[in-house]
């Protein structure tokens, strides 16, 4: 299973932190829904909802974020079993 920030994501922090670069925060958040492991890009094995759902953060505390409103998808097929998300 892929785990981790994608290597955009990852080299701008560290550009950001190392390089006293500029680092610039994605306008949105999404989550998307997967059959299996999605790899390292969030591409692999999609969800026949293909649909990304936006999520809403709550201020970060402790090294701690969470979402504060619902995430929810209302066309799943019913014949898929879901295992993984990505963001």
């Amino acid at each position: 299973m892929a785990v981790g920030l994608a290597v955009g994501v990852a080299n701008a922090y560290l550009d950001a932190m190392c390089n006293a670069t500029n680092y610039t925060a994605p306008t949105g958040f999404y989550v998307k829904l997967h059959i299996g492991d999605p790899g390292a890009a969030g591409a692999s094995n999609v969800a026949g909802e293909t649909t990304r759902q936006p999520a809403s953060m709550a201020v970060a505390a402790s090294g701690v974020i969470t979402n504060d409103t619902a995430v929810t998808w209302t066309n799943v097929s019913t014949s898929e079993t879901y295992s993984h998300l990505s963001f």
